[in-house]
C-alpha cells in the first residue's frame, strides 16, 4: 500500500467498526450516534452523526481474529458507549493478541491490518474536467 498521508489525516481516531466498515473522527471524546447504548453494538449502533464528519474506510482484517462484545462473541455483548468508556477492542487477532481498539489512529489501524495481511480501502473522489 502506498503512502496515504497526503490524502487523509492519519491522526483521526477510530470510533466504530460495523462489519467491514471502520469510522474515524477528529473529535473522539464527544462523538456519538443513534443507539450507541444498545447491546450488541454491531447490530444496534448507528453511524456517527454527520456533524462529526466521519471518514469511512472499508477493510478486510486478514488473519483470523475475533470481535469482542459482538453477537459473535458468546453472549458477552457490549454497547458502543461501553467500548468508548473503556477504550475497548473491536478486533483481537488470535495469532499474537494484537488488537484494533476504540480511539486508535488511522495510522495505527492501517499498520495493524497490514501486519496481519489485511487491507484498508479508501474512496477518493476526484474532480474531472468537463469537455
Amino acid at each position: 500500500m502506498g503512502d496515504v498521508h497526503g490524502l487523509f489525516q492519519l491522526d483521526m481516531k477510530l470510533c466504530l467498526i460495523k462489519e467491514n466498515l471502520a469510522y474515524f473522527v477528529e473529535d473522539i471524546e464527544n462523538v456519538t450516534g443513534d443507539d450507541w447504548n444498545d447491546k450488541p453494538y454491531e447490530c444496534n449502533a448507528g453511524d456517527p452523526y454527520e456533524e462529526f464528519d466521519p471518514l469511512v474506510v472499508y477493510f478486510d482484517e486478514g488473519y483470523i481474529s475475533r470481535r469482542p462484545g459482538t453477537s459473535f462473541d458468546a453472549e458477552n455483548y457490549v454497547s458502543l458507549d461501553e467500548i468508548k468508556e473503556s477504550r475497548g477492542s473491536f478486533i483481537v487477532y488470535y495469532k499474537d493478541g494484537d488488537s484494533i481498539s476504540y480511539g486508535d489512529t488511522l495510522k495505527k489501524f492501517v499498520e495493524t491490518l497490514r501486519k496481519h495481511e489485511g487491507n484498508a480501502y479508501f474512496l477518493v473522489e476526484v474532480e474531472t474536467p468537463e469537455d
